[in-house]
């Protein structure tokens, strides 16, 4: 497309155009200017009004789309967010939740059969499988949430006596087990 301003010279040979502006920063000088000074300078002349028009519809749907995003998607989208927020911080409560009961039968070990160790070994490992499926998801929501980075760190340390924890139930069923051989 040719520059406007060099078609109305071609039309216009008596018109003496001194300094050149490019048709870009002409553009985006026009573009700072607010929508009222816009349709006033639409006005001017068919030439304004075709460097001007562009910009207008620009703006227009711009701030038309700004709107239905402020107005209708972004609350959805950050009530959906913080739904899911609150449903895997309860999946990690109840989770720490549960290891943390595991952790309370500890004095009740050497009455147990190894059985039951067993099944509280199960229990932890799937209970720490759980905080981590929902402290590493890699999934969209994952990405969003901001806390995300806080929650990976407490959960690490947590895990890690977790483990530390399930080491020592498998260490229980383990001497048990030469015992009873």
């Amino acid at each position: 497309m040719e520059d406007p301003i060099l078609q109305a010279q071609r039309k216009n040979k008596k018109a003496r155009v001194h300094v050149h502006i490019p048709t870009e920063i002409t553009q985006e000088i026009l573009g700072r200017l607010p929508l009222k000074s816009l349709a006033r300078f639409k006005c001017v002349s068919s030439l304004w009004s075709s460097l001007i028009q562009p910009i207008i519809s620009r703006r227009l749907r711009d701030e038309t789309g700004r709107s239905l995003w402020s107005s209708l998607i972004q609350p959805i989208i950050s009530r959906r967010l913080r739904d899911e927020t609150g449903r895997r911080m309860r999946k990690f409560v109840e989770a720490r939740r549960s290891i943390e009961a595991i952790c309370d039968e500890s004095d009740e070990w050497d009455s147990m059969e190894v059985d039951h160790l067993r099944a509280c070994g199960a229990r932890m490992r799937a209970e720490v499988d759980e905080i981590l499926s929902v402290v590493c998801a890699e999934d969209d929501f994952a990405r969003c949430l901001g806390t995300a980075s806080q929650l990976r760190d407490g959960a690490a340390v947590f895990v890690r006596g977790a483990e530390g924890f399930y080491a020592s139930v498998e260490a229980a069923v383990a001497m048990r087990e030469a015992g009873d051989a």
